[in-house]
């Protein structure tokens, strides 16, 4: 199973909302995850699976391991062609995992977008940036909090997904989906 978390803009909370849902799956006995975390780049494509640049401290992938990702793997590209390869990768690296994972966290925009994940967290933040509709309307659950922004075309394009008000409601939403849906693809 995949579940993708993507964003209004930087600093809407994406990767608060992977520690919380990888924390919650590791305690309901969920199964191993794993986490894919991408970051736009101007010039050139990675793939960092180890090594001391994931766990160093106040970033985004440390947070996940300490949040009980089994492995995560970070993904720099400037989009297009190149994120598409990076992400196979990726994934391919984390699928080879003993044992299996019971699935994969995916963080960013550009990223959710070009996997289409069984489950799409969208966190709404001060700002909308150019392009975040695109990721807005793949979403099953909106982190919604009081003064966050969504242009209302956006916003009356995505009457069938669920909004919460704080992170905890979200995560429950988020393990309500994949129970109803068994870990498998909708």
């Amino acid at each position: 199973m995949i579940i993708g978390i993507c964003g209004s803009a930087s600093g809407s909370g994406k990767t608060t909302m992977a520690e919380e849902l990888l924390k919650a799956l590791a305690k309901r006995a969920r199964g191993d995850f794993g986490a894919i975390k991408f970051t736009r780049t101007p010039v050139y494509t990675s793939v960092v699976t180890g090594g001391d640049t994931l766990l160093e401290e106040g970033k985004d992938t440390a947070r996940m391991l300490g949040a009980g990702a089994r492995s995560v793997v970070w993904v720099r590209s400037p989009g297009g062609v190149e994120l598409s390869e990076a992400l196979s990768i990726a994934l391919q690296n984390l699928s080879g995992a003993r044992p299996p994972l019971a699935g994969v966290i995916v963080e960013g925009n550009s990223a959710v977008e070009l996997l289409k994940p069984d489950i799409v967290i969208f966190m709404s933040g001060p700002y909308f940036k150019n392009g975040a509709e695109a990721a807005l309307r793949l979403a099953d659950v909106v982190y919604r909090p009081q003064g966050a922004h969504i242009p209302a075309a956006a916003d009356a394009a995505k009457k069938d997904a669920v909004f919460c008000g704080d992170t905890g409601a979200c995560v429950a939403e988020v393990l309500r989906l994949i129970d109803e849906r068994g870990g498998k693809r909708p």
